[in-house]
């Protein structure tokens, strides 16, 4: 068990801080209210789950190594945070952050899910919880 703690332990991490980071931008800098800048975050939202679905049914049906799309998801939200971060700071909001947070959004699912799934995968029997019947 400890083993799986530690190595899922930061496999929310990008998850948690964009969630709180898009909408406080929005407000922030272009002024948002909270809800409206709630709804702007639907673009990244979407597709952390639709990551999820896509990496499981491709690993799935077709066996693949699930490292491959790992990586892919990596590269995803490597790509989707620089050009987050590379969004202008002007009042008025940039078209182009929408597509970033997707592409953050759909290789944080891909990345996540990949990532809890393949623990009990990957470690040996004694490191997994035992299942313990009350």
């Amino acid at each position: 068990m400890l083993i799986k703690t530690r190595s899922t332990f930061f496999s929310g991490t990008l998850l948690t801080v964009l969630t709180i980071q898009i909408p406080q931008r929005f407000q922030t800098v272009n002024g948002d209210s909270a809800l409206t800048a709630g709804a702007r975050l639907i673009a990244f939202g979407i597709l952390v789950p639709a990551g999820s679905v896509i990496s499981s049914i491709v690993v799935g049906k077709t066996g693949m190594p699930p490292i491959f799309i790992l990586l892919v998801g990596g590269v995803l939200e490597i790509v989707g945070v620089i050009g987050l971060s590379k969004t202008p700071t002007s009042f008025n909001v940039w078209g182009p952050q929408y597509v970033f947070q997707m592409i953050a959004g759909l290789g944080n699912g891909c990345f996540n899910a990949l990532l809890l799934l393949a623990v009990p995968v990957v470690v040996e029997k004694r490191d997994l919880g035992k299942n313990r019947h009350c």
